[in-house]
C-alpha cells in the first residue's frame, strides 16, 4: 500500500471516528522506544552530546568572559546594558549552533519514523543522511515559522484589543490587566492550537516525501482534542522525567565537585571553557544530552505512533514488513 493510500485511509478514518487511536498508548511511545531499542538511543543520546559539546564550545570561543552575565538571571541591573551588544556579537555563533542543533533533531527525527514507521530502514541506529534527513529539516524550519507567525498574529491582534479597551475604559488599571490577563492566555491557547495542528508535518514528510503542511491540517482536523490530551499527557510524563535527570545530576555533580559542581550542573556557567571541561561541566553536558535524547522521544515519539494507529498498524509501506510488534533489540 502506497503512501497516499495509508494518508487516505487515515483521513477515512478520521471522518468515521473522531478518536481512533490510544491515547495511553502514543503518550508513552517515547518509553517503549527506550526500552525496545536502547543501543539506538544510546546512539541518538551520543549524537546529540557531540552536537551540545560543539555548539558550547562555539558560544564559549565567541563570546569569552563577555558571556558570564548571559547565564546569569535574573541579570544584575548594571550588566543589561551589556546584554544587547553581547547578544549581537553572539549572533553568528548562535545562528551556526542553532542549525547545527536542528540538523541533528533532524536526523535523530528521522531515526525514530524509521523505528515506527519504516522498520525495514535499519542502517545503523536506524539513520542516515539523506533527501530524508533534508526534506526533515525543513519540515522543521517551516514548523518554528509557522510558530513564529502565529505568535507574531496573535500578539498583533491581542496588543490592538488591549489598547481599545485600555482606551474605552479611561485607562483604569483594573480592565487594562484583566485584558492583558486573557490576551496572554489568548496568546498561549492559540500557540498550542496551533502546534497540534501542525503536528503531523514531520511524520507526513518522512512518509510522502514532501513536505505537506495542508496535509498535516487535514490529519488533525477534528482530532484536536484527543491530540492534546496526549500531547499533554507526555509533557507531563516529560517533566517528572527531566526533575529525575536534574536530581540525578545535581547528585553526580555534588560527588564530583561539591556544592559548586552541583550549582554548575543546575545553573550551568558557561562562560569558560576551563568550567566546561571539569567534571562538573561533563555531568552538565551529559544531563542536557539526556534531557535532549529523552525531550525527542517522550515528547515527539508519540505522533509517528498516532499515525501508525489511524492507519491500523498496516504494514511498511515500503517493505511490507509488519509495523506491529518489531523484536526489541538485544
Amino acid at each position: 500500500m502506497g503512501e497516499r493510500s495509508l494518508l487516505g485511509l487515515a483521513r477515512t478514518n478520521r471522518d468515521s471516528t473522531m478518536e481512533t487511536f490510544s491515547t495511553t498508548d502514543a503518550a508513552l511511545a517515547g518509553f517503549r522506544l527506550v526500552r525496545e531499542h536502547p543501543r539506538t538511543v544510546a546512539v541518538w543520546g551520543v549524537i546529540l552530546l557531540v552536537v551540545s559539546a560543539i555548539s558550547n564550545i562555539l558560544i564559549i570561543v565567541s563570546g569569552g568572559s563577555d558571556l558570564h552575565p548571559l547565564t546569569q538571571w535574573p541579570p544584575k541591573a548594571e550588566e543589561l546594558a551589556k546584554m544587547e551588544g553581547q547578544m549581537q556579537a553572539l549572533a553568528p555563533a548562535s545562528l551556526f549552533s542553532m542549525l547545527l542543533t536542528l540538523a541533528a533533531f533532524a536526523i535523530v527525527f528521522t531515526g525514530v519514523y524509521r523505528v515506527l514507521l519504516r522498520p525495514s530502514d535499519r542502517g545503523f541506529a536506524h539513520l542516515r543522511f539523506g533527501r530524508d534527513e533534508v526534506r526533515q529539516f525543513l519540515a522543521l524550519l517551516i514548523w518554528g515559522l509557522v510558530m513564529l507567525a502565529a505568535y507574531v498574529g496573535v500578539v498583533l491582534v491581542s496588543g490592538v484589543a488591549v489598547a481599545m479597551i485600555r482606551l474605552a475604559t479611561g485607562n483604569q488599571d483594573g480592565p487594562t490587566a484583566l485584558a492583558l490577563l486573557v490576551a496572554m492566555a489568548a496568546i498561549f491557547a492559540f500557540l498550542i492550537y496551533t502546534a497540534v495542528r501542525i503536528s503531523f508535518i514531520g511524520v507526513l514528510t518522512f512518509m510522502t516525501g514532501k513536505i505537506d503542511l495542508r496535509g498535516a491540517l487535514a490529519m488533525t482536523r477534528g482530532r484536536f482534542w484527543p491530540l492534546f490530551g496526549t500531547y499533554l499527557l507526555a509533557f507531563i510524563l516529560f517533566v517528572i522525567v527531566n526533575l529525575i535527570i536534574m536530581m540525578l545530576g545535581g547528585m553526580l555533580g555534588l560527588i564530583a565537585g561539591g556544592l559548586s559542581g552541583a550549582s554548575q550542573v543546575l545553573n550551568p556557567d558557561m562562560s569558560s571553557l576551563n568550567l566546561l571541561l571539569t567534571p562538573a561541566g561533563m555531568v552538565s553536558l551529559l544531563v542536557v544530552c539526556a534531557m535532549s535524547v529523552l525531550g525527542i522521544l517522550v515528547l515527539f515519539a508519540p505522533v509517528p505512533e498516532i499515525y501508525r494507529q489511524l492507519i491500523g498498524g498496516q504494514a511498511d509501506p515500503i517493505s511490507s514488513w509488519p509495523v506491529l510488534n518489531q523484536p526489541p533489540e538485544k
